[in-house]
């Protein structure tokens, strides 16, 4: 499963146009010498049907249906529609090999008897701040934000909450206030209004980074936390004053990186195998 996820990645495209109507389309790249054999890898590490596996495969990276009026069509991905195809499949491949590999360790670590054995792991996040920060860094300072308010919680306030509570006079003990950093929290991930929630509306519904810009510029203008950049900043950036400091985010890649939509063929192909699309991706 990891082997053909590294191997989806060496798949390019080159651009071509459809002979009836002359639309952009793509076709696997025969200027690169390695994509094809790597197509081919791909499709027998998922032990896809030896007859006819790697076609199957390259029918949904090249091609989706349009269903509109009662009526189904074939349509051709241009060459980013492609690779935004090929990224999400590996993305999802890659994600369920994870998700097996924690519940294996789960189901390895349980015990029927009184003693069980167990490891415990803690990944603190690091804040990220570069000269260009991208949805990547938003999601990464937005951990970062979320384990802030809860170490607030359940170190800072509680441990001060219980000195009041016991009556100690504690020099130096000062107030702590997590109100800040909440409102830094749903600022990026309320469900309502924030700025997750405008990229998901933007994905959904097929809109531009410049779109997802004015909208956040339009509904978040003036809220705590969110900061507004120069006035010729204004479409492709905007500003966040994080607990650590202030970060300016470009647009751009925002909506694309957000668009992770497995297409639907693909577990229709590998259902039927032997090892399923989960087991084949463990292996």
């Amino acid at each position: 499963g990891l082997a053909a996820t590294l191997h989806l990645g060496n798949v390019s495209f080159d651009p071509k146009t459809t002979e009836a109507s002359g639309d952009k389309a793509c076709a696997i790249s025969t200027l690169d010498g390695a994509a094809r054999p790597a197509l081919n890898a791909v499709a027998s590490t998922l032990e896809l049907p030896e007859e006819n596996g790697t076609e199957l495969l390259e029918n949904i990276l090249l091609r989706y249906e349009l269903k509109a009026a009662g009526n189904t069509y074939i349509k051709e991905h241009d060459v980013d529609t492609a690779e935004k195809c090929r990224d999400a499949i590996a993305k999802a491949m890659y994600g369920r090999i994870f998700d097996l590999v924690v519940a294996g360790l789960g189901d390895s670590m349980r015990s029927s008897g009184g003693t069980a054995h167990y490891i415990g792991v803690l990944d603190i996040f690091g804040f990220e701040s570069f000269e260009r920060n991208d949805l990547e860094q938003l999601l990464i300072n937005f951990a970062n934000e979320s384990l802030q308010s809860t170490f607030n919680r359940a170190v800072l306030i509680a441990e001060r909450a219980l000195y009041v509570d016991e009556g100690l006079d504690i020099p130096g003990l000062v107030h702590v206030d997590n109100e800040t950093n909440e409102a830094c929290v749903e600022l990026i991930g309320d469900k309502r209004v924030s700025i997750l929630a405008q990229l998901d509306e933007a994905t959904q519904t097929n809109k531009t980074d410049d779109f997802f810009c004015r909208s956040l510029h339009s509904k978040l203008g003036g809220k705590p936390h969110f900061i507004p950049p120069h006035k010729k900043d204004l479409k492709d950036t905007f500003i966040i004053a994080h607990y650590a400091h202030n970060v300016k985010y470009s647009v751009g890649n925002f909506v694309m990186k957000n668009s992770d939509m497995v297409p639907e063929g693909l577990n229709d192909l590998l259902e039927n195998q032997a090892l399923l699309f989960m087991e084949a991706a463990a292996v």
